[in-house]
């Protein structure tokens, strides 16, 4: 693995501490086995891999359109690639592979309230094509909830497949607003979450033409149907993927260890 500048020198911190393949990988690997050939490192910040972007902005651009289904050259692709890594406000979990992709990205960000405790909001998830459908967000997901016993979970999203992955975390009655309409406590955990509420409704949890100046985060313009009929029924009466609209979804965590063989 190499995360080296272009001249092939281990690349440095402002205090000039030197970043080498072998401090990277001792600082930052994780002993936990997601999928065969996977290796999986976390980050406390992602301003932590600011010193290695020169070397994983192609790998995060190939992720982010291989998700996403965008050109690699695509406007999106490039500028959310080049900022979403490296946000201070999250913590950061990459896996590689033998070829020294990058086909998973998890980032997200423990808020607390009064009321709710601790819980987690995830803020990222994408996932090279290549390695869909094989349960790999489930797996993070049930690590990191484990990591931080959180009490409930967070996120936004146009993507129906996102949704269903909580469910087994967030058993039937306990997943807002798919099972009821949300509650105060719900309510509670939104207003930290939605800073701009311009274009959010309180009572469904839709947020407007959020993505892409209004058009759908995916470039192929392909809804990503649920086989959860609850789910699926959910996004036809009230998101507008076409517009780029998005759910807030806010479960609370019920059964936390499902999955937790890693």
């Amino acid at each position: 693995m190499s995360f080296l500048n272009k001249e092939g020198d281990s690349q440095a911190n402002q205090d000039g501490v030197r970043f080498t393949p072998d401090v990277f990988l001792e600082n930052h690997k994780q002993d936990l086995q997601l999928y065969p050939g996977l290796r999986v490192f976390s980050f406390p910040s992602g301003d932590n891999l600011l010193p290695l972007k020169s070397d994983l902005s192609p790998k995060f651009e190939k992720l982010w359109a291989s998700a996403l289904s965008r050109q690699i050259d695509d406007k999106l692709v490039i500028d959310d690639s080049a900022v979403f890594p490296y946000l201070p406000t999250d913590k950061v979990i990459i896996l590689q592979n033998d070829k020294q992709e990058i086909p998973v990205f998890f980032s997200y960000r423990e808020i607390e309230t009064p009321k709710n405790g601790l819980g987690l909001y995830l803020h990222i998830c994408l996932i090279d094509q290549a390695y869909q459908g094989k349960g790999l967000a489930k797996k993070v997901l049930a690590h990191v909830i484990n990591l931080t016993n959180a009490k409930y979970i967070a996120l936004t999203t146009q993507n129906e497949h996102m949704v269903q992955t909580l469910r087994p975390f967030c058993q039937k009655g306990n997943l807002y607003p798919i099972d009821a309409a949300p509650d105060e406590d719900m309510g509670e955990i939104a207003s930290i979450l939605i800073s701009n509420k311009a274009g959010f409704n309180v009572d469904t949890f839709i947020r407007k033409s959020v993505y892409a100046n209004g058009s759908p985060l995916y470039g192929d313009r392909v809804e990503r149907h649920s086989n959860h009929e609850d789910i699926r029924n959910y996004f036809i009466k009230n998101v507008d993927f076409q517009k780029g609209d998005a759910l807030l979804v806010i479960g609370k965590i019920t059964n936390p260890l499902v999955n937790n063989t890693v």
